[in-house]
């Protein structure tokens, strides 16, 4: 959380069996807008405020489609 909040850091990668741990930094690191993570849930990831959580693949699909030549 230190190193978020130092850095003014946007955006967090995380292993999604830590989902829970980064959902308790809600409020606490505000400039936070992106959770990035990968494995597999059993559930849907968490709700935070003003925080969008996505897989990687979500961030990988758009990016291999607009791949430049």
């Amino acid at each position: 959380m230190h190193a978020l909040n130092e850095t003014e850091g946007q955006v967090l990668f995380a292993h999604a069996r830590l989902l829970p741990v980064v959902a308790k930094l809600e409020g606490r690191v505000p400039n936070l807008r992106y959770v990035i993570y990968n494995g597999d849930i059993s559930d849907n990831p968490p709700s935070i405020p003003n925080v969008e959580v996505l897989h990687l693949s979500e961030v990988e699909e758009p990016g291999k489609a607009s791949i430049a030549e």
